[in-house]
C-alpha cells in the first residue's frame, strides 16, 4: 500500500502513542509513534516523542537520528538541540554535547541557562578556560546568581589562578558568611598563595560552622607543620581522626 500524507491519522497515532508513553509503555508507544510518521514524515511532535522514547529505552542511537530529523525540520528551534545534547550526554559523547549546547546559544545567546550547561560540561572535561567564559558569561546575564562565582572560583582554582578565585569566593562569602564551604576553598587558595595566617582563619571559620568537616582540621593541620606549630597539627589531626572514627561507627 502506498504510504500517503496524513495528518489527521497522524495525529490519531500519536496521541495513542502518547497514552502509552505516559503509562511507561515504551514499546508500544514507538510502535503507534512510527505509524504516525510514516503518514506525515515531517510531523515534528512525532519525531520528538520517538527520540523520547528510544532514549527512555536505552536505544541512544536511534533516539539521536529522530532528534536530527527533527532538527533538519525546524533548525531555529533551541530546545532541540538540548533534546539531543541531554542523549549525547547518555551516551558519554561530550563532544557532540557541547556542539549540541553551542548551536542552542547561537539560536538562544541570551539564555544563562545555556552557558551554564555548557560550562558543566566543560568543567568535567577539565577544560577550565572555557567553562570561566561560559560562568562568566552567565554572570554577565545573571549577576544575581551569586553561588556561579563559587563555581568560577573552583575554575580558577584549577588553572592556579588563586587571586582570581579568592575574588570570587570573596563575593559570596561577604553575600551568605555562613556557608563553610567557601571559607574551605578560599583557605586552600591563600594557602596556595603562601598566605598561611589567611587560610589559618578561613580553616577556622569553616570548623565554627561546621565542627564535623574533617578536612578543614587536617588542611589547618597541614598549614600548621608548614610554620612549625607542631602541637596544633597533632590536635588537629587526633580531632579529624575522632571525628572520622564517629562517622565510621555511625554508619555500622
Amino acid at each position: 500500500m502506498k504510504n500517503f500524507r496524513n495528518p489527521d491519522f497522524a495525529k490519531a497515532y500519536y496521541i495513542k502513542g502518547d497514552n502509552y508513553f505516559k503509562q511507561g509503555d515504551f514499546n508500544n508507544a514507538i510502535e503507534n509513534f512510527l505509524k504516525g510518521v510514516r503518514l506525515d514524515p515531517e510531523f515534528v511532535d512525532l519525531l520528538i516523542k520517538l527520540g523520547e522514547a528510544f532514549s527512555k529505552l536505552g536505544r541512544l542511537e536511534e533516539a539521536i537520528d529522530y532528534y536530527t530529523k527533527a532538527i533538519k525540520l525546524e533548525p531555529e528551534n533551541h530546545n532541540l538541540y538540548l533534546l539531543r545534547a541531554d542523549v549525547y550526554a547518555k551516551k558519554k559523547d561530550f563532544e557532540k554535547e557541547i556542539e549540541d549546547y553551542s548551536n542552542a546559544i547561537r539560536l538562544k545567546p541570551d539564555e544563562p541557562a545555556l552557558y551554564g550547561r555548557r560550562a558543566a560540561v566543560f568543567m568535567m572535561l577539565k577544560r577550565y578556560n572555557d567553562a570561566i567564559k561560559d560562568y562568566t558569561h552567565l554572570i554577565e546575564l545573571r549577576p544575581t546568581l551569586i553561588w556561579i562565582k563559587v563555581i568560577r572560583g573552583d575554575a580558577y582554582f584549577e588553572i592556579g589562578k588563586f587571586v582570581e578565585a579568592i575574588k570570587d569566593y570573596d563575593v559570596f562569602i561577604r553575600l551568605h558568611p555562613e556557608y563553610p564551604e567557601p571559607y574551605l576553598k578560599r583557605g586552600k587558595a591563600y594557602e596556595n598563595l603562601g598566605k598561611y595566617e589567611s587560610a589559618i582563619e578561613d580553616f577556622t571559620k569553616t570548623i565554627e560552622l561546621a565542627p564535623d568537616m574533617v578536612d578543614a582540621y587536617l588542611l589547618r593541620a597541614q598549614i600548621f607543620k608548614k610554620i612549625k606549630k607542631f602541637k596544633e597539627a597533632e590536635k588537629d589531626i587526633k580531632m579529624a581522626t575522632m571525628i572520622s572514627k564517629s562517622k565510621a561507627n555511625k554508619y555500622e
